[in-house]
């Protein structure tokens, strides 16, 4: 099984005295002479390790290690469909746009950036909660919402509309922030810090990474975008009027000039089609080629103030 996201390390088989597959692990080679209960404590220590059942029985000459004589094509089925459940697997579907305006902050807008497909989905933000980012994650179907005081977060699945998980970064400042983006590969979150020019990154638990200085910057950042593609990282300038773009440890790569002005705290990007989403400051949402000439205007959704917004492709089969 090749690595995923999920699973960096292939997975590893053991087979038992009678030539079935005995279990499957992950992270690390299978344990050589152990017994039953030590194999299963094992894997179920790994890091990031999970099994399937004790035992698949597969037919062979013999009874299986629990006694079962099931159909070999069973077996295979069962263990086909497991390992895709372990591993995880997200295949691209059509793009949409997710949008979270303060005049509506119950909803999250979900709109499919071709054709006329309107979605909902709740935030649950409470009436004492104020939103400060949001992100979306296309390989999981989650959006990730950054609360006040900048340290809060909360994971929203859009498939379910339930919240999938709370929780807190303990070394992200509590003073305030803005825009973050999310690498899918591993989930790592990059936040703006609220008084320096500096990004952080953490994991999707909220565990520090590493902070990244932005170089040839004195204002900390506002829109943040990830290019998946390319592995860069993209910040509106203070006034507006640039996008900069810097590598993952924060050198500055070049500097895309804008004839106009944008809002600066908040910006979205579309890595399949090289394409930036940002709003005006009379609230219009725009599409922005990869040198930052205006492609189109959205008619919809068009909010009636600043916004939080991402853009990425829905999942469009996701076996988790």
């Amino acid at each position: 099984m090749p690595p995923s996201p999920l699973h960096p390390h292939p997975a590893t088989t053991k087979r038992s005295h009678t030539g079935g597959l005995k279990r499957l692990y992950f992270g690390a080679a299978a344990p050589v002479g152990a017994d039953r209960r030590a194999a299963r404590e094992w894997c179920d220590g790994a890091p990031g390790g999970r099994a399937l059942p004790q035992t698949i029985p597969c037919r062979s000459s013999k009874a299986s290690v629990d006694g079962t004589r099931p159909w070999r094509r069973l077996c295979r089925l069962a263990l086909g469909g497991a390992t895709l459940v372990l591993a995880g697997c997200a295949t691209p579907g059509p793009n949409h746009l997710y949008v979270l305006a303060p005049d509506n902050p119950e909803i999250i807008a979900d709109h499919a950036t071709a054709g006329n497909e309107i979605n909902e989905v709740p935030s649950f933000l409470g009436d004492d909660e104020t939103l400060l980012g949001l992100a979306y994650d296309p390989f999981t179907d989650h959006l990730f919402l950054r609360l006040a005081p900048g340290n809060r977060f909360r994971v929203v699945d859009r498939p379910d509309r339930s919240i999938k998980r709370e929780f807190t970064a303990p070394a992200v400042p509590e003073t305030g922030g803005g825009d973050l983006a999310i690498r899918s590969r591993d989930r790592h979150l990059f936040l703006g810090h609220p008084t320096d020019a500096a990004i952080y990154e953490i994991t999707l638990h909220g565990q520090p990474v590493r902070p990244i200085p932005l170089a040839q910057r004195s204002a900390p950042p506002g829109g943040i975008a990830y290019d998946q593609a390319r592995e860069l990282i993209y910040v509106t300038a203070p006034d507006g009027r640039a996008l900069q773009v810097y590598d993952r440890t924060g050198q500055l790569q070049r500097t895309i000039a804008l004839t106009f002005v944008i809002q600066p705290a908040v910006l979205a990007y579309d890595s399949a089609a090289r394409e930036f989403y940002v709003q005006l400051p009379d609230h219009r949402l725009v599409v922005l080629d990869a040198d930052g000439h205006l492609r189109r205007e959205l008619t919809e959704p068009q909010p009636d103030s600043p916004a939080a917004f991402d853009v990425g492709p829905r999942s469009f089969l996701r076996i988790f």
